[in-house]
């Protein structure tokens, strides 16, 4: 009888250890190196922006790296990035050689990656448990993917503003042209919202997305890679 139990016991252990294993590592795993080759089409932003919101449909339109003005993912670091300010010029070729440079350095970026776990995969938690999981994928993320493709994920599932996913349609939305074209300023202010997009408006900043774009476009400024006037 207790040989019988003793099996059972072990059997269902077993199982669930098997279960764990899959659940914690082959699924995050797979679903992460396959982000090398595929564009996720959906993330868990958007579905919980879908589920909240009934019927309202959300803008978004997935454009690559080189489909996207370089002063954006600019932005991105520089607003999570404090520098001493430093002014000079540039010139195209410098400014994306620059900031090729800057995201290969994981401290750059880190937030970025924590960031980009979370809205990809992610609810929002303040549970012991979610803040695990995100730590366990963040790390995944960070070692599966180069830099470059995390942020690149990232610009394209940000919420710039309820129901507005990726810098595309913001770009669109916003200031009726592609990402393509967006200048230092337009992508400074769309990171500012970043703060909150619930509350702030790229449509109708507040003196305080105001003041934070100015902030960024001063850590731009910082790494001898932009200045407002230009173009990137």
């Amino acid at each position: 009888m207790e040989n019988g139990l003793t099996s059972k016991i072990h059997s269902w252990f077993t199982h669930l250890t098997a279960i764990i294993i899959f659940s914690l590592f082959i699924i995050p795993i797979s679903l992460i190196l396959s982000l090398k080759w595929f564009n996720p089409p959906i993330s868990s932003s958007m579905l919980g922006y879908e589920v909240s919101s009934n019927q309202n449909k959300i803008s978004h339109e997935w454009k690559g790296w080189d489909e996207i003005a370089t002063s954006a993912p600019l932005a991105m670091i520089a607003a999570d990035n404090q520098l001493p300010a430093k002014r000079s010029g540039f010139n195209s070729q410098q400014l994306k050689q620059s900031l090729n440079n800057f995201i290969q350095d994981s401290q750059n970026t880190e937030s970025i990656t924590r960031k980009t776990t979370k809205n990809l995969f992610l609810w929002p938690s303040k549970s012991s448990l979610g803040k695990g999981l995100e730590t366990w994928l963040t790390l995944l993320m960070e070692t599966s993917l180069d830099k470059q493709r995390i942020l690149e994920i990232y610009m394209n599932i940000v919420e710039f503003s309820p129901g507005v996913f990726g810098i595309e349609a913001a770009s669109q939305r916003f200031f009726y042209k592609p990402a393509n074209d967006l200048t230092a300023d337009e992508s400074a202010l769309l990171v500012a919202v970043l703060t909150d997009p619930n509350l702030y408006r790229t449509d109708s900043p507040s003196a305080f997305i105001e003041q934070r774009q100015r902030n960024i476009i001063s850590q731009m400024d910082a790494l001898d890679l932009c200045q407002s006037q230009y173009t990137c």
